[in-house]
């Protein structure tokens, strides 16, 4: 999952270097897949789905991936959403009681973590030695709908934010 992540915020940097600008949007139609995305010159993605590219990438079964983070809950998307996603990840309720960065001092956190939020609806990944894949608006240029992105991987994004829930891949 976070050699997939780190491939795509690769791959987003050539993009923007050759003049594919990638934008976050809530509200355009944004591809399913990555490849996708790049194929057909959509350059448009929000926090749920640039995560749910790198599961996919990763190897993860996309119905598995019809959730996304909504202010201190987990919003399904299916009927059978939450049944798929919990053969898949281990869903750790944090529930607020802990900040990005109280997670990460006290070794809670591990790489490929998917992370959801209390005050605001949003989802990234916890890559490891301090860093974040954001593709939310942590990394753009601005706020707001299009806003440009620069990268989607830097220092620990969100780290003063209180953490709903950590989805963790389950080991086979």
């Amino acid at each position: 999952m976070v050699t997939a992540l780190t491939q795509m915020n690769r791959l987003m940097k050539e993009d923007n270097k050759n003049g594919h600008q990638w934008v976050y949007t809530n509200h355009l139609h944004r591809a399913k897949t990555f490849q996708a995305a790049r194929k057909n010159g959509n350059y448009k993605t929000n926090c749920c789905d640039g995560v749910h590219w790198g599961c996919k990438l990763a190897g993860i079964d996309p119905e598995a991936l019809c959730w996304y983070g909504s202010r201190g809950r987990i919003a399904w998307c299916g009927e059978n959403a939450e049944k798929e996603a919990r053969k898949v990840f281990n869903i750790i309720p944090v529930l607020g009681k802990k900040t990005v960065r109280q997670l990460y001092r006290e070794g809670h956190l591990e790489p490929g973590d998917i992370l959801t939020y209390m005050a605001f609806s949003h989802t990234n990944c916890y890559l490891g030695d301090k860093k974040s894949f954001d593709s939310g608006h942590a990394y753009c240029d601005r706020q707001g709908e299009l806003a440009p992105f620069k990268r989607w991987k830097g220092a620990l994004a969100h780290k003063n934010d209180r953490v709903g829930f950590i989805f963790r891949i389950k080991e086979d």
